[in-house]
């Protein structure tokens, strides 16, 4: 879920910086809240970076995992900015082909990061996942599985997704 709010807050950081010569008045402060926004970004995903290098860390080589994974991040960030930069020379002077780039890309983005974290199947306990796990044993009695669980947490993930909230539609 955290996950999901860094790469939000990124995007919106970015919006940011795009909307702020818009504004000329408000420049400083739409920077300085790209800014903060972005920053907020780094300590979300900081933080669900070690509970995903321990998901796919399944013989004890988390230092393994997390090595591979600083080097795709750095090739990733290589590719972007090349890419960023020839995207940024070709929609020079279009303002509307700039925006249609960045909110198809922003889209795919947010899509293709929930599809991601959808598929993830986390079997280490939370507070979150252990109040749900007591929850059910409370309600019914014995002990929900781990897939239960799993389960259940994608459903609530597709609904906060869908309805912006923890309520089922």
């Amino acid at each position: 879920m955290w996950r999901l709010v860094a790469d939000f807050m990124n995007d919106l950081g970015m919006l940011m910086d795009l909307l702020s010569p818009l504004f000329p008045s408000s420049l400083i402060i739409i920077m300085c809240l790209g800014s903060l926004s972005r920053s907020f970004t780094g300590v979300a995903s900081g933080a669900t970076r070690a509970a995903l290098t321990q998901h796919f860390a399944l013989a004890n080589n988390a230092a393994d995992i997390s090595a591979k994974e600083g080097s795709q991040e750095t090739l990733a960030t290589m590719s972007g900015m090349g890419l960023g930069m020839l995207l940024a020379h070709v929609t020079r002077g279009h303002d509307l082909v700039v925006w249609v780039s960045f909110l198809s890309l922003t889209i795919f983005h947010m899509y293709a990061n929930y599809k991601a974290v959808q598929s993830l199947s986390l079997s280490t306990l939370n507070y979150e996942r252990t109040s749900i796990l007591l929850q059910y044993f409370m309600e019914h009695g014995e002990g929900a599985c781990i897939a239960f669980l799993r389960g259940f947490m994608k459903s609530i993930l597709s609904c906060i997704v869908v309805t912006g909230t923890m309520q089922a539609n």
